[in-house]
């Protein structure tokens, strides 16, 4: 009872005895500024919208100032040297967030002020404050974020009010922060800045804080990155089917279509935003390229597969490239076929002799050769066996004919495996490459 009867008399005392001017500027010296200290508490990353440059963080105030006409003697009052009192009662300090998103530029919730014997008052208000935050997605899903908040006097200048840091060191509380499934706080610093405008020869003084936040790129690896790795790898083994399977075009036209698909997906969890390309969006613009890239190969090989003496005449340099080089280069070899730089290149004739490639004039003579000794008579043996002997000849030359042009079709088919071979190393190691620089090219 009496610590009740010493508050409501000493809240008689200040407000009603002696008139307390919540208006009026706390200060002895209207020349001095009052000294104001300001600092926040984090405690909790509610949301970061990167479509819309937002963050949204619930944060602690704490501002303290000194009013000397708020000041008693606590000897006269039970030793009371605290009370509480509303917050319109007080002079305060008008600070609101300069960079607020939201349709309240003072979103705190206005608890009571404390004010201790000496005229010290402590004002903590929370609240949720939506800022806006210039959010860079160069590095997405691997960035760093650093939001700045600032704070600072809307009406009273550096001349009336001085706005200062509660922490000199520039660190702000952080221990109560609640930890966030998308970003790791790494630190918030703060500092004092001073502002001259042109309207005024005043000072404007104003509050800093720098909430530094890295995203936690788990989900975005095992959802995003995984699959697009396992679809540019599927891309990869489509060069191991066989021509003659007739789903090699199919099996990349539908690899081509699932990757189309899934970027649409993961489109809309992806900042829309023109001012940086994210990495990620790199990452799927390399995938999107060695996957058409893959298909196009394909389609070049189907064609070399496919063509036909009768349509088709491989030039010198086009054997010379396919049928020997890129094989040397690749390691690959035909049967009975080997060649290097190091040795003379081979010729026709040296692939040996067409199976009926001994069916000739030769054969023409011993088989005269070996006729039985017959006289020409009226029966007419000797232009039989003329005739005989010219349609051996006609079969000789189609079967040397096709041999020609089973061995002009192999090396277009060989040609076509070399074109293959060549697509996979060169896609294989572009996918490498690109998948180590774009992915390793973050902080």
């Amino acid at each position: 009872m009496r610590a009740g009867y010493h508050e409501r008399n000493l809240l008689k005392t200040l407000f009603d005895d002696f008139p307390y001017r919540d208006l009026t500027r706390p200060s002895n010296d209207p020349s001095e500024p009052v000294s104001v200290h300001m600092g926040i508490a984090l405690q909790q990353i509610i949301d970061v919208d990167e479509k819309n440059q937002q963050m949204i963080s619930n944060l602690w105030m704490t501002v303290r100032w000194v009013d000397p006409s708020l000041a008693w003697n606590k000897s006269e009052y039970g030793g009371l040297d605290k009370i509480r009192v509303n917050p319109d009662m007080v002079w305060r300090p008008d600070i609101l967030v300069y960079n607020s998103a939201d349709s309240k530029f003072d979103p705190t919730f206005h608890t009571k002020v404390s004010v201790t014997d000496d005229g010290a008052c402590e004002w903590i208000p929370p609240g949720i404050f939506k800022t806006s935050c210039p959010i860079d997605v160069s590095y997405f899903p691997f960035d760093i974020q650093e939001c700045e908040i600032k704070f600072g006097s809307w009406t009273y200048g550096g001349f009336t009010v001085s706005l200062n840091l509660l922490n000199d060191t520039g660190m702000n509380d952080t221990s109560e922060f609640v930890m966030n499934g998308e970003w790791n706080l790494i630190g918030m610093p703060a500092e004092k800045k001073i502002k001259n405008y042109t309207c005024c020869p005043e000072t404007y003084p104003s509050l800093h804080f720098y909430i530094t936040i890295r995203r936690r790129a788990l989900y975005y690896t095992l959802n995003i990155l995984v699959p697009c790795l396992v679809i540019s790898s599927l891309a990869l083994v489509g060069f191991t089917l066989p021509v003659e399977s007739g789903e090699k075009l199919s099996f990349g036209i539908t690899i081509l279509l699932s990757l189309t698909v899934f970027m649409l997906l993961v489109a809309e969890a992806m900042p829309a935003t023109s001012v940086s390309v994210p990495l990620i969006a790199k990452y799927f613009t390399a995938v999107l390229c060695m996957v058409s890239l893959s298909v196009v190969s394909t389609v070049l090989t189907l064609n070399v597969h496919h063509r036909h003496p009768e349509t088709h005449v491989m030039a010198k340099w086009q054997r010379s490239l396919l049928l020997e080089w890129l094989p040397w280069l690749l390691y690959m070899k035909r049967p009975g076929r080997e060649w290097s730089p190091c040795q003379p290149k081979p010729s026709r004739d040296d692939m040996g002799p067409p199976v009926f490639s001994h069916v000739g004039p030769s054969t023409e003579i011993q088989l005269m050769d070996r006729s039985p000794k017959r006289k020409v008579g009226t029966n007419g043996m000797v232009p039989q066996l003329d005739m005989i002997i010219r349609e051996i000849r006609f079969l000789t030359e189609r079967y040397k004919l096709k041999d020609m042009e089973d061995d002009e079709i192999h090396d277009w088919k060989f040609a076509a495996m070399v074109i293959d071979r060549f697509a996979m190393v060169f896609l294989t190691i572009f996918s490498v490459v690109s998948t180590v620089v774009i992915l390793s090219d973050h902080p």
